[in-house]
């Protein structure tokens, strides 16, 4: 007469338990449940009430103005554009002129910041004089 091994207890119960808070188990749990719906009601409600107030203002919300007609001119830009584009067109020219000026200014920098590293080891005494304050503020 051979005795079978029973199975092993199923730890899952003790796992969630582990998972949801240690020995806070069921109660940390539901406590997280509650605050995340009370989270998500705040936000429904802050999002109904914005709604709301725009339809009753005869306000649309989105990005379909995007397709209208701009009716302004930009000073520079990169790529041809006039006041008859649409706003896309418009934003696409903001973007190029921004990446534009942040590429001539952080050459700049670059250039700056290279000569006041080696302005320290010039034998020139004004260069040395000068980067040393400057190396040790902005280091």
């Amino acid at each position: 007469m051979a005795i079978e091994p029973r199975k092993p207890p199923s730890q899952f119960v003790a796992k969630l338990q582990r998972l949801l808070g240690g020995s806070a188990g069921w109660s940390g749990f539901v406590v997280q449940i509650l605050f995340v719906a009370a989270l998500s009601w705040i936000a429904y409600e802050i999002v109904a009430n914005a709604r709301a107030n725009l339809q009753a203002q005869r306000i649309t919300a989105g990005f379909g103005f995007l397709a209208n007609n701009a009716g302004f001119d930009v000073s520079q830009s990169l790529i041809p554009y006039s006041g008859s584009d649409p706003y896309t067109r418009v934003f696409l020219v903001g973007l190029l002129n921004t990446l534009l000026v942040s590429k001539g200014s952080a050459t700049c920098r670059s250039c700056s910041r290279s000569c006041s590293g080696i302005s320290p080891c010039s034998p020139h005494y004004p260069s040395r004089g000068r980067a040393s304050p400057f190396s040790t503020v902005f280091s």
